[in-house]
């Protein structure tokens, strides 16, 4: 039964092997919005909301269309002089 069920679901194979494709992948960062930055290089794109606070938002892998981040969490703590200073991320996140 479990089977059936995982064999009928739909698979997202990407369509070539970006390590043995002819193409290059050239690296862009784009202003999509005015308070959002991407970082694409056609294989993944990461994007950043610049306002208020610099988060990453986004990791999506674009040969298959997966979206890598689930939640949007600080993504290092800093301490200087005792103090701790979370990098990144949104706080107060009801769902994660």
């Amino acid at each position: 039964m479990i089977l059936a069920l995982v064999l009928a679901l739909p698979l997202n194979l990407p369509t070539s092997d970006w390590l043995l494709a002819d193409g290059t992948y050239e690296a862009e960062i784009v202003r999509t919005t005015p308070d959002q930055l991407s970082l694409d290089n056609g294989l993944a794109r990461r994007t950043w909301l610049t306002g208020p606070d610099v988060t990453c938002i986004a990791l999506d892998n674009l040969t298959t269309g997966e979206a890598l981040l689930r939640a949007v969490n600080p993504e290092a703590r800093l301490v200087l002089d005792g103090e701790a200073i979370s990098l990144g991320g949104l706080l107060g996140q009801p769902n994660r």
